[in-house]
């Protein structure tokens, strides 16, 4: 919070091509960029909802631990066989 009000005070310096000593415009902003965008999509959506953990009764870490390993049930024996190796 005591950043955001930081940034909400800061002066914002505003540049110009003249004050950054660029001689040649059209080597700056989107025509002077050599990148080219051949193609801008969205991600699909996931197939997987959000689900909502009960951390009534249990302290939260342990409450999330429970349902990542009760919904990854691999995960467990992986981590098991990783502990053991160290």
């Amino acid at each position: 919070m005591e950043d955001a009000l930081r940034a909400a005070r800061a002066t914002i310096v505003k540049w110009s091509a003249q004050d950054a000593g660029v001689e040649d415009i059209t080597k700056c902003g989107l025509r002077g960029s050599p990148t080219i965008v051949k193609r801008v999509f969205a991600p699909p959506p996931r197939a997987e909802k959000v689900a909502l953990v009960d951390v009534s009764s249990r302290p939260p870490a342990e409450a999330l631990i429970e349902d990542i390993f009760k919904r990854q049930p691999k995960l467990e024996a992986e981590l098991a066989t990783l502990a053991r190796g160290y």
